[in-house]
């Protein structure tokens, strides 16, 4: 088993959920995932075409 520990540090382009998991052994399997969120507005290049949905 490896106990190491560490710090990552990543550049997300925007407003989003980005998922991650471990790429090694059965880490996923044993559920080691989750999601980042980052609320804001998103570029109307990135929108997808759907109807408005309602604000919070």
């Amino acid at each position: 088993m490896n106990h190491s520990k560490g710090t990552a540090k990543i550049n997300l382009d925007g407003p989003g959920t980005y998922y991650y998991g471990s790429a090694s052994g059965n880490d996923e399997g044993r559920g080691l995932t989750g999601s980042i969120v980052i609320g804001g507005e998103v570029p109307d290049h990135a929108k997808l075409d759907r109807p408005p949905q309602p604000r919070p």
